[in-house]
């Protein structure tokens, strides 16, 4: 799971400016001391809760707050090993400023909607449709 808060913080960092900025202020030896223990909570709260709470809203030209999407994709691919850590720490995104949101997409798998139940706004039930 650290591995993945890893990817999304470089690309997150790679498309939000103020992000990169933020995260250039984290302590890189506690930063590394979280990752050599395998932290994953620790992991999220420097590399995410504190710079992106600590950073004013991005705003338009109109100085109306912008909302930033993160996207996760296929939550069911992590492997069980590491699932438990991630499912953990996607629950703390809650913590994140009101102009971050999550999207998160997986198979239906009764692991993640059990974990993710009571922060989830909406849950979306795609029909299946085969087409020849």
């Amino acid at each position: 799971s650290i591995a993945i808060l890893e990817s999304m913080s470089g690309i997150m960092a790679s498309r939000f400016p103020a992000y990169e900025t933020a995260v250039a202020n984290v302590d890189k030896k506690a930063l590394e001391t979280a990752k050599a223990k395998d932290d994953a909570m620790e992991f999220y709260m420097l590399l995410f809760e504190a710079p992106l709470n600590a950073m004013a809203p991005p705003t338009d030209a109109d100085g109306k707050t912008c909302l930033k999407l993160l996207i996760i994709d296929a939550a069911d691919e992590i492997h069980d090993k590491q699932l438990d850590k991630f499912l953990k720490v996607v629950t703390c995104f809650s913590d994140l400023p009101r102009w971050i949101r999550l999207f998160l997409t997986s198979r239906r798998y009764d692991k993640i909607l059990k974990s993710l139940s009571a922060k989830v706004s909406f849950i979306l039930k795609p029909d299946i449709f085969t087409f020849f």
